[in-house]
């Protein structure tokens, strides 16, 4: 797998994210798009926190993905499933993405009572081959503050 991070710029697999800027180095499946749904994305104590990845397939079925999701605060990223950072090593979740629209929940519960931090966060995601070397989706790039 390729990875490297220097500072805000880092390269998983087959892309690059530089602080709010997103280069693919390779061209993405068109039939095949993922992308996150989040209800309230000026959270509150009590709201809902609810997060979804979703996925829109209009060709044939794929057995298996590395759907990549990267929460980014003030320049430190943290990967799901796990949460562990990217200094401690990269963390993705094989998925199918069968034909059609499905959705996936990564969060649904109550945002807690925690003081604000007023800074704007980040939910990077994409899915690439298992070997992590194609894009098989554009990245997607979702702000959210609490």
């Amino acid at each position: 797998m390729k990875f490297f991070q220097v500072g805000s710029v880092f390269c998983i697999g087959a892309f690059l994210v530089a602080g709010m800027c997103c280069f693919n180095s390779v061209s993405h499946a068109a039939d095949i798009d993922l992308w996150l749904d989040m209800f309230d994305r000026e959270l509150e104590p009590g709201d809902s926190f609810t997060l979804e990845i979703v996925t829109m397939n209009t060709g044939e079925a794929l057995p298996e993905a590395a759907v990549c999701l990267l929460l980014e605060i003030s320049g430190q990223f943290w990967c799901w499933p796990s949460w562990q950072t990217l200094e401690t090593g990269f963390d993705y979740q094989i998925l199918p993405i069968p034909e059609g629209r499905t959705k996936k929940w990564v969060f649904n519960s109550a945002w807690p009572d925690v003081p604000s931090a007023g800074i704007e966060l980040y939910f990077w995601s994409a899915a690439l081959d298992v070997n992590l070397t194609e894009l098989l989706t554009p990245v997607y790039r979702l702000s959210w503050t609490y």
